[in-house]
């Protein structure tokens, strides 16, 4: 299916709602540049304005200033209808009264397309997102995974340049919904369309996304790949909102020329060279499957297990140290080795090399 290729860009997009008491900053200054064929998620808490941010590109809210940009050309006061975006809704929007196929084809409708070619491309669309041999369904008579692939498609076959996600797998139970993300990124890599994508599931967003955008309070907090999001967060917020994770408070003892000298845990250690002063304390984040946990005499610090919570393929510790501090470690394959109970006394061990520290 032959789709044009586009970019999106954000420019300085600021949206104010007005309230009776005072007015609402919604999305406050906003720059993003969204590649041709790329696709990238809007990550944050609800009231984050990602939703109000996506809802600008599509056309369906003005910004209070700013400008939209979609395949170089400024949309921003242009109508939904001429932007060639297309939304997949969180609740879907089918019409009960039309089958899967009319549903589908619903906008070709307006478009100067034959009736024949129109069936066509419906036809076609269904194979792509596993409708086959569902056509003549009405909405009721499907799964909530099969629903969605309808909504799907009823997008995709009106070849937008620009494919809008808000929240659409939210309706849908975990395994379901686990499913139905990698059938949305592999629908979307095979057409290398251009994807925005709105979710407060940071997992999510880690498993679809070429970048990740992460917003707190209508502002951009990061943009990066899954990665750099995960294992290079720049502030807290994002560390703390993108998977679990212990801040551990590290002082900077010397500088010096490639190593620095820290102070973790009361003792003094050495990791790779770092960008900050001789005083400073700082704090490093430590994600729980980096933990190690050890016979109490082993390790950098021990700590009592105050929670042991077994999963299936993971068990997760908390584990309160001496000072105050509670950490939490994750280890895989339980059956690998005896697990600690609560009460127990572990040391604790991380790989200094790969410490990530926040300003």
């Amino acid at each position: 299916m032959p789709i044009e290729h586009a970019s999106v860009v954000l420019d300085r997009l600021v949206k104010v709602f007005a309230g009776s008491g005072r007015d609402v900053v919604a999305v406050n200054d906003v720059t993003l540049s969204i590649q041709p064929g790329e696709l990238v998620t809007l990550l944050g808490p609800s009231g984050c304005g990602k939703t109000t941010a996506l809802r600008m590109v599509a056309g369906f809210e003005m910004p209070t200033s700013g400008k939209v940009f979609i395949g170089g050309r400024d949309v921003t006061n242009t109508p939904p209808n001429l932007r060639n975006t297309a939304m997949v809704f969180q609740s879907y929007a089918l019409f009960p009264h039309m089958t899967v196929r009319e549903n589908i084809g619903y906008g070709l409708r307006f478009r100067n397309i034959a009736k024949s070619d129109a069936g066509e491309k419906v036809e076609r669309i269904m194979e792509l997102v596993g409708l086959s041999g569902l056509g003549d369904r009405s909405p009721n008579q499907l799964s909530g995974g099969q629903q969605q692939r309808v909504a799907l498609a009823r997008a995709l076959v009106v070849e937008p340049r620009v494919l809008l996600f808000d929240e659409p797998l939210s309706n849908l139970d975990a395994k379901l919904r686990e499913q139905m993300r990698g059938e949305i990124r592999r629908i979307q890599k095979s057409l290398s369309i251009t994807a925005v994508y709105v979710t407060h599931d940071q997992n999510e967003a880690m498993s679809i996304s070429d970048r990740v955008v992460v917003m707190r309070n209508g502002q951009i907090e990061q943009v990066g790949t899954p990665e750099d999001i995960y294992a290079k967060p720049l502030t807290r917020f994002v560390a703390d909102f993108v998977g679990k994770v212990n801040f551990i408070p590290v002082s900077i003892v010397e500088s010096g020329q490639e190593e620095t000298s820290v102070e973790i845990f009361g003792r003094q250690m050495t990791i790779p060279k770092v960008s900050y002063s001789s005083g400073e304390t700082h704090l490093a984040v430590v994600r729980p499957e980096e933990l190690r946990l050890m016979p109490p005499d082993n390790g950098f610090v021990h700590g009592e297990v105050t929670s042991r919570t077994y999963l299936g393929s993971v068990v997760e510790y908390d584990l309160a140290l001496s000072d105050g501090l509670t950490l939490m470690a994750i280890e895989y394959n339980p059956k690998a080795k005896p697990p600690f109970e609560i009460g127990d006394v572990a040391g604790v061990y991380f790989d200094l090399d790969k410490l990530h520290l926040l300003k």
